[in-house]
């Protein structure tokens, strides 16, 4: 080698150890967020209550609901962990628990892969996109501890398989594992299909040369087997025994084998390429993954192709699953680039780049090299120096370490606390865990994140809740004697519920602030409490900031604005545009704010206010989902209805998975004259959210309108089999037979 190219060597693995610097810090700053995820608190609260009571439980004890169901609490060894460093550490020793945890996942699967100091560059960038794509599920949750049992299994069974250590290693790991996450099971499933590959390999069923590929000599063979089935024994050792053994199967069968309503409602469950955004690194490994088969067909290693094609289904069909195909993906991807620049004769690279000189393979690997570097420099530093305002303590925040502010209900579940306020509680999905943590206890929930416990049928109910389906909500509240309602006003789920309690003469809303509402149920008992605590919204204030506090600060005026959309929810049309107006004193560009003015004179039928205040909307935010509805409607509204036509179709471009954007379109195609189009539109968003009665009735009314009395008959059905409005749909249908036999 002539001292040029060994200087350029030199230089290249200098780079390199930047670069993994660099992934690593971005790992760990990511994973290093202010605490906003909201089941982190069920977490806190069970493993407060494991080591105050020395027990772990096995009935719910959380919930008004559940009357003390079975729940085998497949996390409750992370939950301690994380409690005793929460309790002696705060908030911040929790974050860096788990950046330590994640950053360490990320550094085996680097060097589950890393040999020779020539792929540095060429594993640091896969190992790049590989955090890219999963970067979605950085946050705190035992599931950090899956995901680094996941890689330290895929460091052990490719590097250390032929050494005895592994059979203590990976037994001891699934021990830990199965009694930390309920993903425990991917330990057996990886020595299962290493093992049954190995298996097969022996057998000569394999086309090719699969057999010889990654052939394993007779005492690593002997090892693989002994592990599979030390570790499948040890999944039977945790508090459940069996039943904890067999918990993710159970899963698999109950939630999944049903209509699977929490994977088409919880962000985290969705299909991935139903995601709200598209994971473009995600893509892209798959590509180069199946690329790297495709270009090794002949010597595929039949282990890795099956788990390659499991993990990938998981993923594709449940996004929270994404970051064990990314790790599975970097393995083979890396490997096979490995392998392909190792082969002397043939090597597809030279084939694909036509045999480039050394120096100009030099040349493109500084050049890709320095633009990541310089990449996550500027990402690492947005991070660290990232800040927001917080109106009540008049300071500035960073976004790292720390709890979130305005992220859970905490006034409310103060002053649930401080005025003892009547059990039952009803609350929403995502408030569940964190009114755990504050108010157990004391009070009891109504709901939380446990998907698995509540069942299908639970949350079909609490959907028709939300949805307002008053035949539900008072056989709910009565069944469950709920007499409080916590609500997030702001929620888009919410906002007709909030709308509903705050109209209904048999609720009193006793709190309000910029996040949240309580209501108490009018009844003898509550009286006195109601008649103490009542808000009278109508007489609402808006407090004026002092601007000079806020000083030159580029402040976002949240709490304002989120106090108007509530009153505009609620009708308040004054108060809501009082609390925009001072937002806009903040901010004068925040569309939000203009969007909550130009409403509130639209309904008031003030068109030449409306259209000025939703133009600047429009000018400050054009593809805000929230301003294309606004102008959408107002063009409606004023009849202008080509002109909705093109705003409502922009909204469903940029916002594909928004089933009350199709719902809006198909408004506009009826006034169009445009049937089919409207059909189509409502059946969309009928498969998006099939939950919203009103959808089910309006394309039965086209149906009927086109005298298509079979379709319609179908649409109402549909409706009451999903359990909405089922007197309203039964009078329909009633109706159409009417009018079926008249027709005869």
């Amino acid at each position: 080698m002539t001292d040029k190219y060994r200087a350029l060597d030199i230089l290249e693995y200098v780079l390199g150890i930047i670069t993994l610097v660099g992934l690593f810090i971005f790992v760990s700053l990511n994973m290093s967020y202010e605490l906003r995820d909201p089941d982190i608190w069920l977490h806190l609260k069970t493993g407060e209550y494991i080591v105050q009571h020395k027990t772990i439980p096995s009935t719910d004890i959380f919930s008004s609901t559940l009357l003390n169901k079975q729940w085998i609490d497949h996390s409750w060894l992370v939950q301690v962990i994380f409690y005793l460093v929460f309790h002696f550490g705060g908030p911040d020793n929790l974050i860096f628990l788990s950046a330590i945890i994640t950053t360490f996942a990320f550094l085996f699967l680097f060097l589950g892969v890393y040999e020779e100091r020539k792929h540095l560059i060429l594993v640091a960038g896969m190992l790049f996109l590989t955090i890219l794509a999963s970067k979605l599920r950085f946050n705190i949750r035992p599931e950090n501890f899956s995901v680094l049992f996941f890689s330290l299994y895929i460091f052990i069974l490719r590097k250390h398989l032929h050494s005895k250590a592994c059979l203590f290693f990976l037994p001891m790991i699934q021990l830990i594992w199965v009694n930390s996450h309920g993903f425990f099971i991917l330990g057996p499933l990886m020595a299962g299909v290493f093992t049954l590959a190995e298996k097969l390999k022996k057998s000569k069923l394999l086309p090719w040369d699969w057999a010889k590929t990654d052939l394993l000599d007779t005492a690593s063979y002997k090892n693989l087997k002994t592990v599979f089935l030390l570790v499948c024994l040890v999944c039977f050792i945790n508090p459940y025994g069996y039943k904890g053994a067999l918990y993710p199967f159970w899963v698999s069968f109950t939630t999944i084998g049903k209509s699977g309503i929490f994977y088409k409602h919880i962000i985290e469950l969705l299909p991935t390429w139903r995601f709200y955004k598209i994971i473009f690194s995600y893509y892209i490994l798959i590509a180069l993954s199946l690329a790297v088969f495709l270009l090794n067909l002949k010597t595929i290693n039949i282990a890795y192709l099956t788990l390659w094609l499991f993990f990938l289904g998981i993923s594709f069909n449940v996004n929270r699953n994404i970051v064990f195909f990314n790790f599975f993906a970097f393995l083979i991807t890396a490997d096979g680039l490995i392998k392909g620049f190792n082969v002397k004769k043939n090597n597809f690279i030279e084939n694909l780049l036509g045999k480039p000189t050394r120096l100009l393979l030099y040349l493109l690997k500084y050049a890709i090299i320095v633009v990541l570097i310089f990449w996550l420099i500027r990402a690492n530093q947005s991070l660290l120096f990232k800040r927001y305002y917080i109106f009540e303590e008049n300071r500035v925040k960073g976004v790292l370490l720390g709890i979130a502010p305005g992220c859970y209900p905490e006034k409310a579940a103060d002053f649930i606390l401080h005025n003892n306020l009547p059990n039952n509680i009803f609350n929403e999905f995502n408030n569940g865990a964190y009114l755990i943590y504050r108010l157990f206890p004391k009070n009891k929930v109504f709901l939380d994140g446990r998907t698995e416990l509540y069942g299908d049928d639970f949350f079909k109910n609490y959907q028709k809740i939300l949805t307002v389906d008053k035949d539900t909500i008072n056989d709910t509240f009565a069944k469950y004697n709920i007499n409080t309602v916590l609500l997030t006003g702001i929620g888009l789920d919410t906002k007709d519920l909030s709308k509903y309690f705050f109209n209904n003469p048999n609720w009193t809303l006793v709190y309000f602030d910029e996040s949240s509402l309580v209501f108490v149920k009018n009844n003898p008992q509550n009286r006195q409490l109601t008649d103490r605590l009542k808000i009278d919204l109508a007489k609402w204030q808006t407090q004026e900031i002092d601007i000079d506090k806020i000083g030159l600060k580029k402040v976002y005026p949240e709490p304002y604005v989120n106090r108007a959309w509530i009153f505009y929810y609620l009708g308040l049309n004054e108060q809501a545009q009082s609390e925009a107006k001072e937002a806009l004193k903040i901010l004068p560009s925040y569309a939000d704010a203009y969007n909550i003015i130009g409403r509130a004179y639209f309904r008031q039928k003030l068109y030449d206010e409306a259209f000025r205040a939703l133009r600047l909307a429009s000018i400050y935010e054009s593809d805000s989902p929230t301003t294309l509805i606004s102008l959408g409607n107002f063009y409606m509204e004023t009849e202008k209805f080509e002109d909705s036509l093109k705003i409502y179709k922009k909204l469903t471009k940029l916002n594909p998975r928004f089933a009350e954007a199709f719902h809006l379109l198909a408004q506009a195609y009826i006034q169009m004259k445009d049937t089919k189009s409207a059909v189509k539109s409502l059946r969309t968003a009928i498969k998006l959210d099939p939950f919203m009665a009103n959808y089910y009735k309006e394309l039965g009314e086209l149906f009927e309108k086109d005298k298509d009395f079979k379709e319609a008959d179908l649409v109402y059905k549909s409706a009451i089999d999903m359990g909405l409005d089922k007197t309203n749909f039964y009078s329909l249908l009633n109706n159409l037979r009417n009018k079926t036999d008249a027709k005869k």
